[in-house]
């Protein structure tokens, strides 16, 4: 099982997440872990390869490789993995444990679970991954008119 973890590039650490992965690839030593941490401490260990910072080929390409995404709730992050055919688990950084410096992410991913596109995670809520093992749930059709109409007008901003 291959686990690609995003924590985004905000300047704010996001312990919270790397905890919970931690936890989980002592729990599942035969998963591997691919995780882009940004700030924050989390070491590479024998099924966790970890990455400060990566490219965004190098992201697109993990994604599309992963049997599981989790993620932030940054709205990029999130597109990438529906653009990819991939339904994130996600963990919103909260203002409360100094994440972010507002609860934007928690509203957009209460929204997007609200339509079904995402599985929201509450810290400790690893066994509901444990029952998405066959995650690799493609993004049905009007998902994707979503997200090729929001491509083309981002397209069409640059």
């Amino acid at each position: 099982m291959m686990v690609v973890v995003l924590t985004g590039m905000t300047r704010f650490p996001f312990q919270r997440l790397l905890n919970l992965v931690k936890n989980m690839a002592k729990k599942k030593p035969d998963w591997q872990f691919w995780v882009q941490k940004g700030k924050g401490c989390l070491q590479t260990t024998k099924n966790i390869k970890v990455e400060n910072f990566a490219l965004f080929g190098e992201v697109q390409k993990k994604i599309k490789q992963a049997d599981i995404v989790i993620t932030h709730g940054g709205p990029a992050s999130i597109f990438l993995c529906l653009k990819a055919g991939k339904k994130p688990c996600v963990l919103a950084r909260s203002k409360q444990w100094k994440e972010q410096v507002n609860d934007h992410q928690v509203v957009f991913v209460d929204y997007l679970e609200k339509e079904g596109r995402v599985f929201k995670l509450k810290d400790g809520e690893w066994p509901s991954i444990y029952s998405i093992r066959a995650m690799k749930a493609l993004v049905n059709k009007p998902q994707q008119k979503l997200i090729n109409k929001l491509t083309s007008y981002l397209d069409s901003l640059c």
